[in-house]
């Protein structure tokens, strides 16, 4: 029986263009950064339950996926909002 590779599902592995994301910072100071894939860091928050809320509402907002990472190279899908 031939396999049908339609009915696999899609496995994403890091942000696409437009995401945002949260870099959980394991240094002294302990901060989240919020950024739009690719892109500079665009804000910092002390909290990590502040951060993955306000990168929460703008991913619904703006229709695009939230990923959360500790090293910027493995990505976490943390909230999806757009089709694969």
């Amino acid at each position: 029986m031939a396999s049908d590779r339609s009915a696999l599902p899609l496995v994403r592995t890091g942000p696409r263009t437009g995401d945002v994301v949260v870099r959980f910072q394991h240094d002294s100071t302990a901060t989240c950064i919020l950024s739009v894939h690719p892109g500079p860091q665009q804000l910092r928050c002390v909290s990590r339950g502040d951060a993955l809320d306000l990168a929460r509402r703008f991913a619904a907002r703006e229709h695009v996926d939230c990923w959360t990472t500790t090293d910027g190279r493995t990505f976490g899908l943390d909230l999806e909002h757009r089709p694969p």
